[in-house]
């Protein structure tokens, strides 16, 4: 597993998540069979995820996404953050939901990235025009969400994965049921332990249904 990973980086381009399987192949080789070799190529590859974490961290540039103005009479749900996270896919999935329950009234979009995400909320609310409360300055984890409306894209902050989720059960009638028992359930570790392992692992559907 080691050496396939270290032949398709060079020629597929550099994934942090191709070293975190690799050490996880590894790892669970060495427990089941003893063999040392493995653990060695466990500890290789897990070296090399958080060299290769470091390095495209350092390395990132965002590409600034471009913001088209919010039909008539519609709210936009955002939702930025990392690729690989259970809140932020908590949000991912409530925002479509919502926005697929009630097209007429609601969009989606999103901005994913697991290394420019916080370049991306330093360009995107770096206006003084934008009114944070206390409790969302210095906000810091992923996801942050928040709504915006009208041809000039105003912004209403709203917060994290659990902030959208109230939001939601505050703001949004006439859901049907199965979204709103989502809406009242927080984001959970399980989304990356078996049986439900792949749900924290959401980009890059769905997709937004903002234009």
């Amino acid at each position: 597993v080691t050496v396939s990973v270290l032949y398709w980086v060079p020629t597929h381009g550099m994934r942090v998540v191709w070293f975190f399987e690799a050490a996880a192949a590894a790892f669970a080789g060495w427990l089941f069979t003893g063999d040392s070799r493995l653990g060695w190529a466990a500890l290789v590859s897990f070296v090399g995820m958080i060299l290769m974490t470091v390095y495209r961290n350092v390395t990132a540039k965002l590409v600034k996404p471009k913001l088209t103005p919010v039909p008539a009479g519609k709210k936009r749900i955002c939702v930025a953050g990392y690729t690989h996270s259970s809140p932020t896919a908590k949000a991912h999935y409530l925002a479509d939901m919502v926005a697929r329950a009630q097209p007429g009234k609601y969009e989606s979009w999103y901005f994913f990235d697991q290394y420019t995400f916080f370049q991306f909320t330093a360009w995107r609310f770096s206006s003084p025009d934008i009114k944070f409360p206390p409790h969302l300055k210095g906000h810091a984890t992923s996801p942050f969400c928040w709504i915006e409306e009208g041809p000039n894209n105003t912004v209403t902050p709203i917060g994290g994965s659990d902030e959208l989720r109230e939001w939601v059960l505050k703001n949004v009638d006439g859901l049907p049921a199965d979204v709103v028992e989502y809406a009242k359930k927080p984001w959970s570790a399980t989304a990356y332990l078996l049986p439900y392992f792949g749900s924290g692992y959401h980009y890059p559907g769905p997709l937004a249904t903002a234009k």
